[in-house]
């Protein structure tokens, strides 16, 4: 993948996690989980073909049934049962926002790591597993020195919520992996379209019995839900890019910049004139932040095996 494709990936990546971090956060208690995954997913679907494009047909007719749904159950595990697992297991502040942060970025990397020894061509080196275990470390030690007295305890208040919240990184990293496999054959666009639109259509199904009674909040909060369904196909498209081109543990460690990118917000509201209080332990932080970005370094770069 030429650096200039890569880098916007990345970027993609970033962008749509944190977004969808913020904002699927404030829509938590307003209306159901699932009604905020079938809108958000609709809205994907659109902007996936328009931006990306629909999918191939010729290769579609080419390549058969049994790829089409391989994409199909890629979507579905990636970009619905994912996200579904991880909304089921939060409230508002229960688990804290640094928790969860850390579970779906931190967490999902670890899940990737676990998941891709289990495949050959997937399995990371001894040298990537180092370098995404002090990216882990370094995330940990960022989002504890977000603010004092901290709320980060993994595992202590809510060990049950986060252990599943590790389970939908496995869910995400198995995804990915067959999202892959049949990018092979169908290409990068028709993998992702067939992908979005099987969860769109599964989250729509699941949503119906709640859809009737969420329809005046929905028409309240569409712009979060529109937002939603930016930011996921945002993120989707990244991933699922850069996962085709790098493998499933490379691109997810790109989701450890979101944490580095929301606190470097911080920085710059101050810079334009933003005043209070700031809970940051800027040392903590700071020290969390090259730790984080030196793992990840050492998890690009290490040299994959032959």
């Amino acid at each position: 993948m030429r650096l200039t494709k890569a880098s916007l990936c990345v970027a993609m990546i970033v962008a749509g996690s944190a977004v969808w971090f913020v904002v699927s956060t404030l829509l938590i208690g307003e209306v159901p989980d699932s009604m905020i995954l079938a809108p958000s997913l609709l809205v994907a679907v659109v902007f996936v073909s328009v931006f990306v494009g629909t999918p191939e047909r010729d290769r579609i007719r080419s390549a058969g049934p049994r790829e089409v749904v391989l994409a199909a159950s890629a979507g579905v595990l990636a970009w619905y049962a994912s996200p579904l697992l991880t909304l089921s297991q939060r409230a508002t502040d229960a688990p804290s926002g640094t928790e969860t942060l850390f579970f779906t970025t931190a967490g999902a990397l670890l899940a990737a790591v676990a998941v891709a020894v289990f495949f050959a061509d997937e399995r990371p080196t001894f040298t990537q597993i180092a370098g995404a275990l002090l990216a882990v470390l370094g995330s940990a030690a960022l989002l504890g020195n977000w603010e004092r007295p901290s709320s980060f305890s993994p595992f202590l208040k809510f060990p049950v919520q986060e252990v599943i919240m590790l389970v939908a990184g496995v869910v995400l990293a198995l995804g990915l992996i067959a999202g892959r496999r049949s990018a092979r054959v169908l290409g990068l666009r028709s993998t992702l379209w067939l992908g979005m639109a099987a969860a769109a259509c599964v989250a729509v199904v699941v949503a119906l019995p709640d859809m009737l009674a969420a329809l005046d909040t929905i028409g309240q909060l569409w712009p979060q839900l529109v937002l939603t369904g930016v930011a996921l196909s945002t993120l989707a498209t990244g991933l699922t890019g850069l996962a085709q081109a790098t493998g499933v543990v490379r691109s997810t460690a790109w989701l450890l910049l979101a944490p580095i990118a929301m606190t470097a917000l911080t920085v710059v509201e101050r810079l334009t004139g933003a005043y209070g209080p700031v809970p940051i332990v800027w040392t903590g932080a700071i020290g969390g932040s090259v730790l984080s970005l030196a793992g990840l370094a050492i998890a690009q770069t290490a040299r994959p095996r032959q």
